[in-house]
């Protein structure tokens, strides 16, 4: 189970980045803006985390233990498919993904 001073104590890689707490309430309210009654996010606890610089990418803690990777549009979305949602299996599993975005960032 991962829980949010997990995540604020990891070594951040480029592009993403730990959000500073007053920043995360303006996306906590875009996601569930976006967010149709039927898409697996809604009515669920959300807590953004961090952010990918280079896309529209937002890592949130949801339900206080499961990592999600969201996409956010910045629409109202009627299709349950959007935002797109990548679900990360624990912490680890996250770290690998954010060295691997690292590494492409770096080469670009």
């Amino acid at each position: 189970m991962t829980d949010i001073s997990d995540l604020e104590a990891l070594a951040w890689l480029e592009p993403w980045e730990l959000l500073p707490k007053e920043r995360r309430p303006a996306l906590e309210r875009e996601l569930r803006r976006e967010l149709c009654a039927e898409h697996v996010l809604f009515g669920r606890d959300c807590v953004a985390v961090a952010s990918r610089g280079d896309r529209d990418d937002v890592l949130f803690l949801v339900d206080g233990a499961q990592l999600v990777v969201v996409h956010l549009t910045w629409n109202e979305e009627t299709d349950p498919g959007w935002p797109s949602t990548h679900r990360v299996a624990d912490l680890d599993a996250f770290e690998v993904e954010m060295k691997r975005d690292n590494e492409g960032f770096l080469d670009f």
